[in-house]
């Protein structure tokens, strides 16, 4: 083997272990970036079914506080705890986004034929028409 051949081939080596070390670089990127998605999916995942606790505690104040105002006259301090709460929630409920309704699938639309000869929306040639069946009357 030349000299300009071993010089070429542990050039290759040296960009070949610079490449690599580069990609073994990119990945551990990737996979710390990967982990910290995962640690950040997982809180806001902890804060939602914080939020939702919160929110089904809401409903149950509001429920409380309406069936006591339902039972007889209320002080105006219970009616505002009770539109506080209200607004409370009407504030959570705006803040996240309404999942839209799932359309039903429709039917689909019966195939249509072509109109027969002489065709104009009446009914086909071949049908009586509708005295057909019944016997003539003499006068």
């Amino acid at each position: 083997m030349s000299r300009l051949q071993e010089f070429i081939d542990r050039l290759y080596i040296r960009i070949f272990r610079t490449e690599l070390q580069i990609i073994s670089d990119k990945l551990d990127q990737l996979l710390m970036t990967q982990d910290e998605a995962v640690a950040q999916l997982t809180t806001n995942f902890d804060q939602l079914r914080k939020v939702d606790t919160e929110v089904q505690g809401l409903k149950t104040q509001i429920a409380n506080l309406e069936e006591i105002i339902r039972k007889g006259p209320v002080s105006p301090e219970l009616e505002t705890a009770l539109n506080n709460v209200k607004g409370a929630i009407q504030s959570v409920d705006d803040e996240v986004p309404d999942v839209p309704a799932a359309n039903p699938p429709q039917p689909a639309p019966a195939p249509s034929t072509p109109p027969g000869p002489g065709d104009a929306g009446s009914a086909p040639a071949s049908t009586p028409p509708a005295d057909a069946g019944t016997p003539p009357t003499n006068p």
